[in-house]
């Protein structure tokens, strides 16, 4: 089992590295947001495919003035348990744990070999299931780490790893599942790890505000559950929806990092900000919910950084949209 002093490790060498993105501990003006990319809904294990898309932010990497640092979400779907073997749904039918990893493989080779002469950017692929369904279990949640581990190695041995570094991750929402049933998938996922499990979730129906205590959410959760799946548990690292146009989703993540300030082990450290604006302008969504990714990246970043208790660096800004 990976410890808390792993994740945070492998957090501060990524920060380290990413000089240019380390923000001041209680900033009075809002940094400019870090250069975006894209997430995906994935529909495909193509392997030829993922090589392509890896070349292609490869490519725009080597063609961009000095070091580049990207975190990409690859979103495939609910977890599913399909003839003795553990995978997802990938939105367009079953896909295993191995035909993801062969994709992901592709997808770092790709961004590995079209970065060319320029050495030093990095890609962090998260590769992300969900907590919807019959089929989020403890046993998933082991299989979807080793799967996560397997693809570092693989990266490693072919010495990929320099620049291309897979973590877990989970679209782990509210509506979704009980709070139980979606730690109990953190917990097997917890048992295998090596490599952090970036929560990209949402926080649906918690305060925005400071609270005393711990504060129910909705649907059975209180933000103690939220902060467990993102933070508490040793591998979780929370990289959360920020869709809303009116901020408040960025304030309940505030408030869930006040409550682990105040109650917990204390607050939280975030990875990147998640928006679906690309998404929106593919197949429409309510206008209230498409902030870009510089609006998302800026709520976030505004909402722990007003309150010394919960500064927090973001260091990515991510966008989702459906693959291709």
């Amino acid at each position: 089992m990976a410890h808390r002093f792993l994740r945070l490790m492998v957090l501060l060498t990524i920060g380290a590295i990413a000089l240019c993105l380390v923000i001041p501990v209680y900033a009075s003006h809002t940094p400019p947001p870090p250069p975006w990319t894209s997430a995906y809904y994935m529909n495909t294990i193509n392997q030829t495919a993922m090589y392509d898309l890896g070349c292609e932010w490869g490519t725009k990497d080597r063609n961009t003035d000095g070091t580049q640092y990207r975190l990409m979400i690859l979103a495939y779907g609910m977890p599913k348990y399909q003839n003795g073997a553990y995978g997802a749904s990938a939105f367009n039918g079953f896909v295993s744990t191995s035909q993801i990893a062969a994709a992901v493989q592709e997808l770092g080779r790709g961004y590995y070999v079209c970065t060319g002469y320029d050495t030093s950017s990095q890609l962090q692929i998260a590769v992300g299931t969900s907590n919807y369904g019959s089929s989020v279990t403890y046993g998933h949640g082991q299989a979807w780490a080793n799967m996560v581990n397997s693809i570092n190695d693989w990266f490693k041995s072919r010495g990929y790893s320099s620049q291309v570094y897979a973590v877990g991750a989970s679209d782990m929402e509210l509506g979704w599942n009980s709070p139980s049933v979606t730690k109990n998938w953190v917990n097997g996922y917890d048992s295998v790890n090596l490599h952090p499990l970036y929560n990209f979730g949402d926080a649906a129906g918690c305060p925005s505000t400071e609270t005393s205590g711990n504060a129910y959410c909705s649907n059975g959760w209180y933000q103690a559950d939220v902060y467990y799946i993102s933070w508490a548990a040793p591998p979780a690292v929370p990289t959360p929806q920020i869709y809303r146009n009116d901020g408040i989703q960025a304030r309940q993540w505030w408030s869930i990092s006040l409550y682990g300030y105040k109650y917990g082990s204390g607050s939280m450290r975030f990875r990147a900000s998640l928006t679906q604006y690309q998404a929106c302008q593919q197949n429409g969504c309510d206008p209230s919910i498409d902030n870009t990714p510089e609006q998302g990246w800026k709520q976030l970043w505004d909402a722990l950084n007003h309150d010394s208790r919960t500064t927090s660096t973001v260091t990515y800004a991510t966008d989702i949209r459906w693959y291709p």
